[in-house]
């Protein structure tokens, strides 16, 4: 807690709370402390909590928003990474890495933060966070706006017709997301067998899509060059 204590002793109470109710979801899960045991925590009243979270699915709503950005920031980098990776290579075949890299981003966020996954698709997490736009919304990274742009890129690139993209998102991310939460559930044995039946479920997702072929290669077109 000793990055939250110095942000609640350099004024910043509110990030302080973030922060330690953060630790408290990933060490004990939501239900596992109060509003008063993150003031505690930190040393604070608990009616100086109020002054920031009204309560505590207040907090944990924060919380989730946080780890929301996170996630998407991660899914970002990975995307980013595979451009990198096949820099020259086709439209299709970039499109596709992309489009495997996030969903791979998106389970191993699962696997490392699994108190805090759940916690972002509970009551409290993203259901609760459509109901508070951001401010800052227009510009800013979230898991499914770079999802889209992910099936854009497929799109674009050949490997999926233009009908296919309607409704992409919620697709795709039932296959990714279910497999994410079973695994939470200890589906399965090994992390190998788990790394395996993903890449088929990327595959799977890809053909149900409206990629052509069972390795999910649809039609090449070649990067132009400037």
């Amino acid at each position: 807690m000793t990055d939250a204590k110095a942000a609640y002793h350099h004024g910043d109470l509110r990030n302080a709370l973030v922060e330690t109710a953060t630790e408290l979801v990933r060490t004990s899960g939501a239900e596992g402390f109060s509003l008063r045991d993150a003031a505690r925590t930190l040393g604070v009243s608990a009616n100086a909590t109020y002054r920031h979270f009204d309560s505590k699915s207040a907090l944990l709503t924060a919380v989730a928003s946080a780890e929301a950005d996170k996630l998407a920031r991660r899914m970002r980098r990975k995307m980013a990474d595979a451009e990198r990776a096949l820099e020259g290579r086709d439209d299709a075949e970039v499109a596709i890495e992309c489009f495997k890299a996030i969903g791979r981003a998106y389970v191993a966020f699962a696997t490392e933060e699994p108190e805090l996954f759940r916690l972002m698709h509970g009551p409290s997490g993203l259901c609760q966070m459509r109901h508070e736009p951001r401010a800052d919304a227009s510009d800013h990274p979230t898991a499914d706006r770079i999802l889209g742009e992910a099936l854009d890129r497929l799109v674009s690139g050949g490997v999926i017709p233009p009908q296919s993209r309607i409704d992409g998102e919620i697709r795709a991310w039932t296959v990714v997301h279910g497999f994410a939460s079973l695994v939470l559930d200890g589906a399965f044995a090994t992390v190998a067998s788990r790394a395996e039946v993903l890449e088929g479920l990327l595959d799977f997702a890809l053909r149900g899509l409206g990629a052509s072929q069972a390795g999910a290669k649809g039609p090449r077109r070649q990067r132009q060059r400037p």
